[in-house]
């Protein structure tokens, strides 16, 4: 480090330092906050781009915008964390933001809140205080005053930023500086990093979204449903998806009661079944109750009307179409092996399986069921 770095930091004074740790302190926040976005949106693509398409993006703005702002925050989160272009990095951190509690407004004002929000995706549904910071799959107000408390932190980094902390530009006129970082490969080590991670991750996530986007998304080969589970059994735990990628696991919300429901897209039963299903969910509160769906069939909503001649796999249009026609909120999970379906039940739909707190099987219903009958179970389990 050069004599004049050496000085100015032997000679800060109290206020000085409390200000550099303040300014530390937040840049690490940044830093940690679009790392840990950056790489959830490349892990899950897919889940990324029906969040923006939520937002009523185009296809292909979507598309492009899948790969663009995970490297743009990777970007932020690396020269946050090396203290490059401090001021230019937390300029654009507010301007993310902002961006993100614009959108997160609109969608809380017109009440289209049922995708994932701004900076990280929307990968759980639990009421977990960890959902309130990550972001779950539907938009609160929490989600806005987090990223207004990420604003602010953005903002404090601008206001407390010092040359003597580092860069505030890729060119100062300051050689000593400059001399410094380039003796010690801050600059060229960060940019490297940025290039290669980037580049390799951005590969990662086209790859992703392309073989997630051309699977089938349910193999009906493997659909030999056997219901190997019993009234009083421990019910058998599952990890599943949503088609936007949202993981669930029925191990997660063991200290609640679980409604589980196997259903096809294309029964007319089924279709009759959603709103006592939807009623349940909104009768109960969330911190005791949860309703699962599983689609437990592999065709299309085509298949009955044809009397069982359209045997096509059902799409994401599909599930799309359930949950628009039959105002569907709780999450719809995709098995596509067919593995937890075969577990569970026999070929009959709407299959409700009900799971106490302890995760054990407390009754199971086949077919058309009253609304009062699963009600007065729940309530039961609930007293």
């Amino acid at each position: 480090m050069s004599t004049k770095v050496e000085t100015a930091q032997q000679t800060m004074s109290s206020r000085e330092r409390s200000f550099a740790v303040l300014h530390f302190v937040c840049r690490i926040i940044l830093a940690a906050t679009f790392g840990i976005s950056s790489i959830q949106k490349f892990i899950f693509p897919t889940a990324f781009e029906k969040i923006l398409q939520a937002y009523h993006l185009g296809n292909g703005i979507a598309h492009i915008a899948v790969a663009l702002i995970p490297l743009l925050e990777f970007a932020l989160a690396v020269t946050l964390l090396f203290g490059i272009v401090i001021r230019t990095s937390a300029m654009t951190a507010m301007v993310v933001l902002a961006v993100y509690i614009a959108l997160m407004g609109v969608s809380l004002s017109t009440g289209n809140v049922n995708h994932g929000c701004g900076c990280f995706i929307g990968v759980s549904s639990s009421h977990s205080w960890a959902t309130y910071v990550v972001g779950g799959n539907s938009i609160t107000i929490a989600d806005v005053i987090r990223d207004l408390l990420l604003l602010l932190v953005a903002l404090v980094v601008w206001l407390t930023r010092d040359p003597k902390l580092g860069l505030d530009k890729f060119w100062t006129n300051s050689p000593d500086y400059w001399r410094w970082y380039r003796g010690h490969g801050y600059l060229t080590g960060a940019l490297i990093i940025v290039f290669a991670v980037s580049t390799a991750l951005a590969a990662m996530a086209e790859v992703n979204l392309n073989r997630v986007q051309n699977a089938p998304l349910s193999m009906a080969a493997d659909f030999h449903p056997s219901a190997k589970i019993a009234i009083g059994k421990q019910a058998p735990n599952f990890s599943l998806q949503t088609a936007n990628g949202a993981k669930y696991s029925l191990k997660a919300y063991r200290g609640k009661v679980v409604l589980l429901e196997f259903f096809a897209i294309w029964c007319s039963d089924c279709h009759a079944e959603a709103p006592i299903v939807n009623q349940l969910e909104k009768t109960f509160p969330a911190t005791k109750f949860q309703v699962l769906s599983v689609i437990a069939s592999p065709y299309s909503k085509d298949y009955e009307t044809s009397n069982g001649s359209d045997t096509k796999p059902y799409t994401t249009a599909d599930i799309s179409w359930y949950k628009r026609t039959y105002h569907v909120e709780n999450p719809i999970l995709l098995d596509p092996q067919f593995s937890v379906t075969n577990e569970y039940i026999q070929q009959s739909y709407p299959n409700l399986i009900l799971i106490n707190g302890q995760g054990k099987i407390e009754d199971t219903y086949i077919g058309p069921t009253p609304l009062n009958k699963i009600s007065a179970a729940i309530k039961k389990l609930l007293h």
